[in-house]
Protein backbone atom coordinates (compact mmCIF):
# COMPACT_ATOMS: atom_id res chain seq x y z
CA UNK A 1 0.00 0.00 0.00
CA UNK A 2 1.47 3.21 -0.97
CA UNK A 3 0.71 6.61 1.08
CA UNK A 4 -1.15 9.34 -0.68
CA UNK A 5 -0.77 12.59 0.24
CA UNK A 6 -4.45 14.45 0.05
CA UNK A 7 -4.34 18.72 -0.41
CA UNK A 8 -7.57 19.97 -0.45
CA UNK A 9 -8.12 23.28 -2.65
CA UNK A 10 -11.02 25.59 -1.45
CA UNK A 11 -13.32 26.89 -4.12
CA UNK A 12 -16.22 29.70 -3.75
CA UNK A 13 -18.63 30.58 -6.31
CA UNK A 14 -19.11 34.24 -7.81
CA UNK A 15 -21.59 34.81 -10.45
CA UNK A 16 -22.15 30.99 -10.69
CA UNK A 17 -18.30 30.90 -11.77
CA UNK A 18 -16.07 28.49 -9.65
CA UNK A 19 -13.37 30.84 -8.39
CA UNK A 20 -10.46 29.73 -6.03
CA UNK A 21 -11.00 30.70 -2.52
CA UNK A 22 -8.61 33.34 -0.91
CA UNK A 23 -7.72 34.22 2.51
CA UNK A 24 -9.57 37.85 1.46
CA UNK A 25 -12.53 36.86 0.59
CA UNK A 26 -14.93 38.51 2.93
CA UNK A 27 -18.99 37.56 2.63
CA UNK A 28 -21.51 34.74 2.34
CA UNK A 29 -20.34 32.59 -0.86
CA UNK A 30 -20.99 29.12 -1.88
CA UNK A 31 -18.01 26.82 -1.33
CA UNK A 32 -17.30 23.42 -2.66
CA UNK A 33 -14.16 21.50 -2.17
CA UNK A 34 -11.86 19.46 -4.34
CA UNK A 35 -8.66 16.87 -3.04
CA UNK A 36 -5.96 15.89 -4.72
CA UNK A 37 -7.05 12.31 -5.11
CA UNK A 38 -9.94 13.48 -7.50
CA UNK A 39 -12.13 13.61 -4.95
CA UNK A 40 -14.59 16.57 -5.73
CA UNK A 41 -17.72 17.78 -3.34
CA UNK A 42 -19.35 19.27 -6.74
CA UNK A 43 -22.42 20.74 -4.49
CA UNK A 44 -22.69 24.20 -6.67
CA UNK A 45 -21.91 26.22 -3.74
CA UNK A 46 -22.72 24.65 -0.36
CA UNK A 47 -22.28 26.40 3.19
CA UNK A 48 -18.83 26.37 4.13
CA UNK A 49 -19.82 24.08 7.16
CA UNK A 50 -21.62 21.68 5.33
CA UNK A 51 -18.41 21.06 2.83
CA UNK A 52 -16.27 20.71 5.75
CA UNK A 53 -18.00 18.19 7.72
CA UNK A 54 -17.75 16.44 3.94
CA UNK A 55 -13.98 17.31 3.45
CA UNK A 56 -13.86 15.33 7.05
CA UNK A 57 -15.63 12.28 6.33
CA UNK A 58 -13.42 11.94 2.95
CA UNK A 59 -10.35 11.95 5.38
CA UNK A 60 -11.79 9.73 7.34
CA UNK A 61 -13.02 7.49 4.79
CA UNK A 62 -9.41 7.70 3.04
CA UNK A 63 -6.88 7.14 6.64
CA UNK A 64 -5.81 10.48 6.36
CA UNK A 65 -7.18 12.11 9.39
Amino acid sequence: MTATEHRISWFAYAGGERIRRTAAMRGTWGYDAVCSCGWDTRTGGATKRYITDEVSLHKILEGTN
